[in-house]
């Protein structure tokens, strides 16, 4: 009787599907072992003639490699505990803290008990005009872009999941407007173009901001010095239309302001100016300049740093304002809608 057979296993030999199975099961378990251990890593086993050490355990060859079973490792000294960097950093992003900004009940449905609004048929129109504004972005420096590359881009690649028929083609028209008129806003646009759909992440307080600025051009695209750049965001879709001009000014300062910082701590760059683009199908679009200070950029730290920890002390209160709550998403279930 094989000895596989004798620890239940069926004997398999040479290189059987088999026999390649267990290898790769047994090279998987080691690998497990490896890179799990923490500090120390025993292994053990038996030793009889009818059996054989794993070549897992005899490629493993270094210094630190004891063999002799009577050694005695010595206790290690005990470390205090404390609690890993990862538990008390708070992943965010710019969307996040506007919910939050806007209204913290809001926020507290919306991300940390995951109720979501439901969708449209317009559901991903926005994210298919950033992403087609990347690939005009990526290609510009390098190609012709005109209005029959932005025609062909447009069918070959913009597509909604919730859309068919009439309602798609009439989005696809649209977008294809947006573009055209996009592209020959701007003459210099070809020169100026440094970097598109750049991410980032860095830390302020116990936050971990992540995000992707949607275009970065060059402040002055006569200087070679590449480090001084101008960030743009594109709004598209709704396009602030629905929020009345101060309070959609103040949502695209709050996050072009978040974007300088990313630029220079993250990205190590300089931001001299930022942009919001707000992009329409059927009128001119707008641009909206924000300044960028020290002074603006250091209250935006703070405000951020502010905001993480009512968060994380599970401060939600209700924004009950009439005119927000008549059209959140939540004025089925939240009671703040009722005040």
């Amino acid at each position: 009787m094989e000895s596989d057979e004798c620890t239940g296993r069926v004997s398999v030999r040479n290189n059987s599907p088999e026999a390649q199975e267990r290898f790769d099961e047994e090279l998987r378990l080691w690998y497990v072992a490896l890179t799990r251990s923490k500090k120390y890593l025993f292994i053990s086993g038996i030793e009889c003639a009818r059996t054989h050490t794993s070549q897992f355990a005899s490629n493993i060859q270094h210094d630190y490699v004891c063999t002799d079973p009577q050694t005695v490792f010595p206790r290690p000294n005990r470390i205090a505990p404390s609690v890993p960097i990862d538990a008390t950093i708070l992943p965010t992003n710019f969307s996040d803290l506007r919910y939050y900004w806007d209204c913290p009940k809001d926020y507290l449905l919306r991300r940390l008990m995951g109720f979501s609004p439901g969708v449209n048929e317009s559901y991903g129109y926005g994210q298919q005009i950033h992403n087609l504004l990347a690939l005009l972005h990526e290609t510009l420096p390098n190609s012709n872009v005109d209005d029959a590359w932005i025609e062909s881009q447009v069918d070959g690649h913009f597509n909604l999941r919730y859309t068919r028929g009439e309602p798609l083609e009439a989005m696809k028209a649209a977008a294809k407007r947006i573009l055209k008129n996009y592209l020959h806003d701007d003459p210099e646009l070809q020169s100026k173009v440094l970097h598109a759909e750049k991410p980032f992440e860095f830390i302020i307080g116990d936050a971990m901001i992540s995000g992707t600025i949607d275009l970065l051009n060059k402040a002055d695209p006569t200087d070679e010095n590449e480090a001084k750049v101008e960030i743009v965001d594109f709004k598209t879709g709704k396009s602030g239309d629905d929020l009345a001009a101060a309070e959609r000014r103040s949502h695209v300062q709050q996050q072009l302001q978040m974007y300088a910082i990313a630029t220079q701590d993250a990205l190590g760059l300089e931001p001299l100016k930022a942009t919001a683009h707000f992009l329409y199908a059927n009128q001119p679009h707008i641009k909206e300049d924000v300044e960028l200070s020290e002074e603006q950029m250091e209250n935006m730290k703070h405000q951020i740093a502010n905001t993480v920890t009512a968060i994380k002390q599970g401060r939600f209160p209700l924004c009950a304002s009439k005119t927000r709550c008549t059209s959140c998403d939540f004025k089925a279930i939240c009671n703040g809608s009722t005040r």
